[in-house]
């Protein structure tokens, strides 16, 4: 019986922690922002492959979340991603960083776009559940 009830305690408060999760906004901070860079960084490096640092596609934020858009657009769908308005939009180092917002109280993940400011290279597209 207490096996029982250590059991049902356990399953309880797991239980409990993931609704809790699951009623918070999923949002990328700065950091958070700097780690998935520098993931996304490793996982794409390609000596072969650098840009020209001259020249500069995405200069302003306005233009890196108009790229972002018109990609996640035709993956995701244009009503799925404008619900996940405002977007957190940071530019670290040469790459720009975008993902989507929720409102309070809904359910399911954001996106996330890095793409490289010198080429408008997509280094990373990923969507939450």
């Amino acid at each position: 019986m207490k096996n029982f009830v250590f059991y049902f305690c356990f399953l309880l408060i797991i239980a409990c922690k993931q609704n809790e999760n699951s009623n918070q906004k999923e949002f990328l901070n700065r950091k958070q922002a700097e780690i998935e860079l520098e993931e996304a960084l490793v996982e794409n490096i390609d000596p072969q492959n650098l840009p020209n640092t001259e020249v500069k596609f995405l200069n302003d934020e306005t233009s890196a979340v108009k790229v972002a858009e018109k990609i996640l657009f035709k993956i995701y769908g244009e009503k799925n991603i404008a619900k996940q308005k405002p977007y957190k939009v940071y530019l670290i180092k040469e790459f720009w960083i975008v993902s989507g917002t929720l409102p309070e109280g809904f359910d399911g993940g954001t996106f996330l776009v890095i793409l490289d400011k010198r080429n408008s290279r997509i280094l990373k597209i990923s969507h939450g559940k």
